[in-house]
């Protein structure tokens, strides 16, 4: 059974285009925040001095925290739900121009909640894959800092401060 997505799309637009747009931003927002690569790697090649052409970890070198690395480059997928609302408003206000004046057909529809849905379906699915994605994404992140960080240059409780530095909120 094949999903009908221009159910979901004001009429006059084409759905398949609309969709590819909303992906086009999670895209981006997941490029966006490979920049955390970037910053990860060069905090932990300052734990490092090279001694007659070897690499040895600086004694009492700390990793800054993770919180202060990510920094952020989770903010694409704010911003993206933030374009979200904003294309949810443009939806809406579509139907009250053009030639046909789409809005006349829709309050004749029995449906009263199919405008809702035509203006609201791509906006709130695409807000929801960026909080997912930035969360998984976030999580990924985490990994990567604790596996390739030398243990004894972690500072204990580093989940924790992820939350006491508002590092969700701030990205939210």
């Amino acid at each position: 059974m094949k999903l009908d997505l221009s159910k979901y799309v004001p009429l006059g637009i084409d759905s398949k285009r609309a969709f590819k747009h909303s992906a086009v931003f999670l895209g981006v927002s997941a490029v966006y925040s490979m920049g955390f690569a970037f910053s990860y790697l060069h905090a932990r090649n300052s734990l490092y001095m090279v001694e007659h052409r070897v690499r040895v970890l600086i004694p009492g070198a700390m990793m800054p925290d993770f919180a202060s690395i990510l920094g952020g480059y989770l903010m694409g997928f704010a911003v993206t739900a933030i374009f979200m609302l904003g294309l949810a408003a443009y939806y809406y206000i579509y139907h009250y121009h053009g030639g046909s004046r789409s809005m006349y057909t829709m309050r004749r529809l029995p449906d009263r909640w199919d405008l809702w849905r035509r203006c609201l379906t791509i906006p709130l699915v695409t807000i929801l894959a960026s909080a997912l994605a930035a969360f998984l994404v976030m999580l990924v992140y985490f990994g990567i800092y604790m596996l390739f960080t030398p243990d004894e240059c972690i500072s204990p409780d580093q989940w924790r401060k992820i939350w006491d530095s508002g590092l969700i909120e701030y990205a939210w």
